[in-house]
């Protein structure tokens, strides 16, 4: 009986001995981390990871790295979305066909220009002659200028005295005009008094052309000595419509001082498949037009509108050489039609750069059956500056092409309506 009990109790013992000794060895086990497999299967990842990529470099391009697309260049994107463009068709008119090129080059700039930092806040300077008969077109082109941009825009309104004072009071009078800023400068005929004279076939041309403010063109250095940079020139018989911001901003090379709308340019082959060449205001048996080494079938560019940089204007001394020709032309009779212009074209010549034909839209103040068809579709939603060069102006009757665009900016003139009260 003893030996059973000693038995049992040494059983229980040993049992009591291996389950202690067991949970003590499952505690230990459970807190010491599973280095050895968890360090080799990390291993091996980062070598497999590291072979893949090497795989992945070894079938790349050059200029690539792995898992990130060549970077393309700003010319390249703007490319592509230009080229994504519809391109014309067939079956569009000479004139929409014109314009969708344009708009696709429209396309590409202003998605350069999504990649270039914004234009300083520079006002835009703006120089617009007028005598005192033509007031009222002046102040539509100001009042459609100003409408137009949201840039600030510094004008500077050439005029004789009594135009000068026509002006002045028309802003007094006009309260939705008062804010606008402005510089009234009375011009100095003596600079080119005695040194021009008009030509035209059309007789009534001559008195037109023989007003000396038509030569404001020629003094913008002297008429703002302190500006450097570039302006814009309008003549008083213009509208704009768009923004004159772009107009400033066209590209001018850097060997050029100014940008022009050539007078064969896309949209004028379309609608003015006829126009002038050099001859058509030179006289080219004389020996110094010929010297000037200017084929006599060189397309004409009409001086009504463009854009200068005057720094360069002035250092080439330009106006020196535009009063030159016209002194010329006093003495040899060298222009068969113009008095400022043919200078211009002269002097100009392989100086300037090409303007988009949109921002000077020509021809608009001819005769009825001359008028290019141009299109009211066109006029009003392609158009940005329209020109009424030629007799028929919108402040005039009969009523011009393109009146009810001009007339949106036109006001009374209050010097009139002053003068009819004080006749009452």
């Amino acid at each position: 009986m003893f030996r059973r009990r000693t038995c049992f109790v040494g059983a229980v013992s040993f049992a009591l001995i291996v389950y202690w000794f067991f949970c003590a060895y499952w505690v230990v086990s459970s807190n010491v981390p599973k280095t050895t497999t968890s360090t080799t299967e990390s291993v091996s990842h980062e070598v497999s990871r590291t072979v893949s990529e090497q795989r992945l470099v070894a079938v790349k391009p050059p200029g690539e790295t792995a898992g990130l697309k060549k970077e393309e260049l700003p010319e390249e994107i703007c490319r592509k979305k230009r080229d994504a463009l519809r391109p014309a068709s067939s079956s569009q008119s000479c004139l929409q066909k014109a314009v969708a090129n344009l708009h696709r080059t429209d396309v590409y700039q202003h998605c350069l220009q999504s990649f270039q930092s914004p234009p300083k806040p520079d006002p835009i300077h703006v120089v617009i002659p007028s005598n005192g008969q033509r007031v009222v077109g002046m102040m539509a082109l100001v009042n459609s200028v100003a409408k137009n941009t949201k840039s600030p825009v510094e004008f500077h309104l050439v005029s004789d005295r009594k135009g000068a004072a026509h002006i002045a009071l028309w802003f007094e009078r006009s309260p939705a005009m008062r804010n606008v800023s402005k510089e009234i400068i009375v011009f100095n005929s003596s600079w080119i008094d005695g040194k021009y004279s008009a030509n035209s076939v059309a007789k009534y041309r001559i008195k037109l052309l023989s007003d000396p403010l038509n030569f404001v063109r020629f003094f913008l250095d002297r008429l703002l000595p302190s500006h450097k940079g570039r302006l814009v020139y309008l003549d008083d018989d213009t509208i704009m419509q768009g923004d004159i911001r772009e107009l400033a901003s066209t590209p001018i090379a850097e060997n050029h001082v100014a940008a022009f709308a050539s007078g064969c340019n896309e949209v004028m082959k379309c609608v003015h498949p006829n126009s002038h060449s050099f001859d058509a205001y030179m006289d080219y048996r004389k020996p110094r037009i010929r010297n000037t080494g200017i084929p006599r079938k060189t397309c004409q560019f009409n001086a009504g509108v463009f854009v200068v940089n005057l720094t360069e204007f002035r250092r080439r001394k330009l106006s020196d050489k535009l009063v030159y020709w016209s002194e010329m032309n006093v003495k040899e009779k060298l222009f068969r039609e113009g008095a400022s212009q043919p200078p211009v074209m002269i002097v100009f010549h392989n100086l300037f750069s090409q303007l988009d034909p949109r921002w000077h839209v020509l021809h608009l103040g001819t005769s009825p059956p001359l008028v290019p068809k141009y299109g009211k579709d066109f006029l009003h939603n392609d158009a940005r500056l329209l020109h009424w060069d030629a007799g028929h102006k919108p402040w005039l009757t009969p009523r011009p092409v393109g009146f009810d665009i001009w007339q949106k900016y036109a006001s009374s003139d209050p010097v009139k309506l002053i003068e009819y009260q004080s006749n009452k």
